[in-house]
């Protein structure tokens, strides 16, 4: 009787430590990934606009592109 108590405790701690990391890992991922999507959503207009040649924003035509003044950015081709 003694032993089953001691397996009950053990496997509740057990689940109460995964139901806390589980909440944890969830509250950092989505902060995470919001983080990420802020930052990627200016590249991703930036291309989609160049791509079509129109602004995504305002629909207005792109009449020239300008080169960087650094040169080439670095990691892309």
């Amino acid at each position: 009787m003694l032993a089953s108590y001691g397996y009950f405790i053990l496997v509740a701690l057990l689940l109460a430590s995964f139901t806390v990391g589980f909440g944890w890992g969830r509250r950092y991922g989505r902060r995470e990934g919001v983080l990420e999507g802020e930052l990627q959503a200016p590249l991703h207009l930036r291309q989609r606009g160049l791509e079509k040649g129109r602004c995504v924003i305002c629909g207005s035509r792109v009449t020239s592109y300008r080169k960087s003044k650094r040169g080439k950015i670095s990691g892309l081709q």
